[in-house]
């Protein structure tokens, strides 16, 4: 394979997904035609947001000591539209995405955030960025089902579909330059709203999942008691969990929410993970310690570290190992005195 062009590809999943096969086998084809399209039950548990399985992909194509999606190898080109349905068919829609796929989802260059702990409980965290070099392109005014029927096309469209498809390895660094800069353009020129999506992971030493956790981003430094509403509460659009494991998570964050956002004085944000069953309870003597910033386990990120893992429709994989802890006395021998009759 010498060029790929994908058309609205649900690389990291879809939000329809979890809602089933007649909601979405009717709105991949659209309401006008005569039957729905025909999915299957593996194929919508894939197609899941934060699935085990998209993971898996990418760590196999995105993250491979073998890249194949480069200027050397195969010209990927992906492109998604940036509008959703109309009509009844709104009812699919989702902030950031073409009524089936998020933006963000269809990113074949994702990041990788990996998180442990030493010795000493202190936070290691190692930032990976993807092997890819993929052109990437938002066309405005088109969504799912408009970017992929060839009677609705026009010359421009049709135009660039020919370009993705024959531009060779010399220029295909010029190519991907060209459209990140035309994408910048959009987001500028009409007003676009801008979301990225955060994929987490979170399991123990053990290499066992953690289903039962809460995951906060919040101003550092910040009380309870502050009026403004919290980091979290504004930034986070959405969050799904898979729901058949559920230690895998997505977050959708609005962009144009966090730059809005006016920080204090510290400019730095705290990722705090606290997970069940919690070992700071008077009823527990096994689980894991709340990794927040009373316990000097949070992520402490400044604002202009943030900003640089939440770029425009883009993807974060957050992997985040956490310590299963147990109490001295979940074990214990009791020797009676001695029968002296014996």
């Amino acid at each position: 394979i010498a060029n790929l062009l994908m058309l609205a590809p649900p690389n990291f999943g879809s939000h329809l997904a979890h809602k089933g096969r007649a909601f979405y086998g009717r709105i991949l084809k659209g309401l006008g035609h005569n039957r729905p399209f025909e999915v299957g039950e593996n194929l919508l548990k894939g197609l899941e947001l934060a699935s085990p399985y998209t993971w898996g992909l990418a760590l196999q194509d995105c993250f491979s000591s073998w890249p194949h999606l480069h200027d050397n190898d195969i010209l990927t080109t992906v492109c998604i539209g940036a509008s959703g349905y109309s009509g009844i068919a709104a009812a699919a829609n989702s902030p950031g995405s073409d009524g089936v796929v998020p933006v963000a989802a269809a990113s074949l260059q994702p990041t990788m955030v990996k998180i442990s702990y030493d010795e000493h409980h202190r936070a290691m965290m190692n930032i990976t960025k993807s092997t890819n070099n993929v052109a990437f392109k938002i066309f405005s005014g088109h969504n799912h089902s408009t970017i992929l029927d060839l009677e609705q096309h026009d010359n421009s469209l049709i135009a660039f579909f020919q370009e993705a498809l024959t531009v060779e390895k010399k220029d295909f660094s010029a190519w991907v330059a060209k459209l990140a800069a035309d994408n910048n353009d959009l987001i500028k020129s009409h007003n676009f709203d801008c979301y990225q999506q955060t994929i987490t992971k979170v399991s123990n030493q053990f290499s066992l999942p953690v289903n039962d956790y809460f995951l906060t981003f919040a101003e550092h430094g910040v009380s309870a008691n502050d009026d403004r509403p919290s980091f979290h509460e504004h930034v986070v659009d959405s969050v799904h969990a898979y729901q058949d494991d559920n230690s895998f998570r997505s977050f959708n964050f609005s962009l144009n929410a966090l730059h809005e956002y006016k920080f204090g004085r510290a400019h730095k944000i705290d990722i705090s993970l606290i997970a069940m069953p919690n070992l700071d309870s008077n009823f527990c003597n096994v689980g894991y310690r709340p990794h927040d910033v009373k316990h000097n386990r949070s992520i402490l990120l400044s604002e202009n570290q943030l900003l640089s893992l939440l770029q425009p429709n883009s993807l974060l994989m957050i992997d985040w190992v956490i310590k299963r802890e147990q109490l001295a006395n979940i074990f214990s021998i009791h020797r009676n005195s001695p029968d002296k009759s014996y």
